[in-house]
């Protein structure tokens, strides 16, 4: 192996029948690559708002998808509401109803109790007399 030294005074480790040109030093200046490079890191940072804008837009999306449903929920959920309030209110008419008639049944049979004592009653003093 031989070892041969550049211009930038770094050493390279050759095998024999290899050969070598001298490494000059590295100058900013002199490459357009860095200019690439940083075009492409504003590139890289535009696909990235652009991918961070889509991820939003699709963020968005869902967060809409999910109002929807819950919305639909709700609605659905008023409406069972609104069903079982329906059959309740029905279910009391009938119980108010039942009670109404079971109180005027009650009142005749008050009514008949006072007429048949008065009945009694009126024998009574007749027959004292």
């Amino acid at each position: 192996m031989v070892l041969m030294e550049g211009t930038s005074s770094q050493t390279f480790g050759l095998h024999e029948g290899e050969s070598c040109l001298p490494v000059e030093s590295y100058n900013q200046n002199d490459f357009t690559d860095d200019e690439l490079s940083k075009g492409a890191d504003l590139s890289i940072s535009e696909d990235l708002s652009i991918s961070e804008d889509d991820k939003i837009l699709e963020q968005s999306d869902e967060k809409d998808q999910k109002i929807r449903e819950l919305t639909l929920e709700l609605y659905n959920e008023r409406q069972r509401c609104k069903r079982r309030c329906a059959a309740y209110q029905e279910q009391l008419h009938m119980v108010l109803k039942y009670v109404e008639e079971h109180a005027e049944h009650l009142s005749r049979s008050v009514q008949g109790v006072v007429q048949r004592v008065k009945e009694l009653e009126s024998e009574c003093s007749d027959d004292e007399a």
